[in-house]
């Protein structure tokens, strides 16, 4: 989950801002940014929609899991 991380530091955020804009835990967006655990969709498209783009532009990885 790269992305995460590359948007977060794009904008000039600590996991401590990012965590009280989207309403997650540092520890949760800290396991995420290092692989460890996968969003929900709720969180995916919660942080998408804070960076303003698509759920499969920050989540990339997600597009193979999750085929409908």
């Amino acid at each position: 989950m790269k992305r995460i991380k590359e948007f977060r530091l794009s904008h000039h955020l600590t996991l401590a801002e990012l965590s009280k804009k989207v309403c997650l835990s540092i520890t949760a967006l800290s396991m995420m940014e290092n692989g460890h655990r996968n969003p929900s969709i709720k969180v995916a498209f919660k942080m998408a929609d804070f960076y303003g783009v698509s759920v499969e532009k920050l989540f990339p990885e997600l597009k193979e899991e999750v085929k409908v």
